[in-house]
C-alpha cells in the first residue's frame, strides 16, 4: 500500500465518491486540479523512470474553492463587488465544512512531523502566453507539534492563505500588467505537497 492509501482510507467514509487515489497523487474535491498540479501528474511516471522520488501529493481540486467561496458568502461579495483588500478577509475568516476539516485533519496526522508545502494550482496558472509563476503564495509548514488542533489551523490557514493570494495587492498588479480581468468565479485549488 502507498503512503497515500492510507490517509485516504481514512476519509474514505467522508467522501462524495469524488476522491481518488493513485500512487503518491491523492485528489479531492469535484472539479479540475489546476495546470500545474495537471502537469506533474502527467510527468510523474517520465520523472520516476529517470530514477526520482516523487514525494507524496494531496491536490484539492477547484471544488473545494468554488465551494468554500459560496458556503462562506465570498462569492455573493464578489457578485456585489466587494474590494478585493476586503475579499482577503472573509477568504480568510471563512470556514471549512466538516468533510473538508476532517480530511485536512487526516492529512496532518498521516504526516505528522513531515513538512507541508501548501501552494496554488489555478487552471490558468503556467499557461504558455500569460505565465502566473511566482505570483500566488506558497506556505511551509513543519506540520511536527504534538497538538494535532494546532496543526489542522496551521494547514487551514494556509490553504485560506493560498486561497485568498488571488487577490492580493501582488496578483492583482500583475493581473493589470497583462490586461487579465478576474472573474468573480475562479477556480484555484490548492496543492499540499
Amino acid at each position: 500500500r502507498s503512503l497515500l492509501s492510507v490517509l485516504h482510507s481514512r476519509v474514505d467514509s467522508l467522501s462524495k465518491g469524488q476522491d481518488r487515489i493513485d500512487a503518491n497523487w491523492a485528489f479531492y474535491g469535484s472539479g479540475s486540479m489546476g495546470e500545474k498540479a495537471q502537469q506533474l501528474f502527467n510527468k510523474t511516471k517520465m520523472i520516476e523512470d529517470a530514477g526520482f522520488v516523487i514525494t507524496p501529493r494531496i491536490v484539492l481540486r477547484t471544488g473545494w474553492f468554488d465551494g468554500y467561496l459560496k458556503r462562506n458568502g465570498i462569492e455573493a461579495a464578489l457578485n456585489r463587488g466587494v474590494p478585493p483588500t476586503e475579499v482577503q478577509k472573509l477568504v480568510m475568516r471563512g470556514k471549512f465544512s466538516d468533510i473538508e476539516k476532517a480530511i485536512l485533519a487526516a492529512i496532518t496526522q498521516r504526516f505528522q512531523g513531515a513538512p507541508l508545502a501548501v501552494r496554488s494550482s489555478s487552471l490558468f496558472e503556467d499557461s504558455m502566453s500569460q505565465p502566473f509563476s511566482g505570483i500566488f503564495r506558497t506556505y511551509l509548514l513543519p506540520n511536527n507539534n504534538d497538538d494535532p488542533e494546532l496543526r489542522l489551523k496551521q494547514l487551514s490557514e494556509a490553504i485560506k492563505m493560498v486561497f485568498s493570494s488571488i487577490y492580493s495587492d501582488s496578483s492583482r498588479t500583475y493581473f493589470n500588467a497583462i490586461s487579465y480581468k478576474i472573474p468573480n468565479k475562479i477556480s484555484l485549488p490548492s496543492a499540499c505537497l
